[in-house]
């Protein structure tokens, strides 16, 4: 058993293996496709732009608010309840 030559233990950190190349290929392939934008996009005025921008925000502040909103309060309540739990508990001296 001498003659048989060492066995390769893969341990992730060789430099150039093809499975990182292929990663960090489709990393800059995403970064490209995410960077181009849009002929419609382009094709807008500033002033056409902004107003779009600015419903774009409307949009995300009505779907989000109300979620935070709902958090928000939920934590308010969670902590008054916690405090009267906490007065009401007798003491074990």
């Amino acid at each position: 058993m001498a003659d048989s030559p060492p066995e390769k233990t893969s341990r992730g950190d060789e430099t150039g293996s093809a499975d990182e190349k292929v990663g960090s290929t489709n990393v800059e392939n995403a970064r490209r496709q995410r960077a181009q934008v849009p002929e419609f996009i382009l094709s807008l005025t500033p002033e056409e732009r902004e107003q779009l921008e600015k419903k774009l925000k409307r949009k995300i502040d009505l779907r989000l608010l109300p979620a935070v909103i709902i958090m928000y309060i939920m934590n308010y309540i969670d902590r008054c309840v916690g405090a009267v739990l906490l007065c009401l508990m007798p003491c074990h001296s």
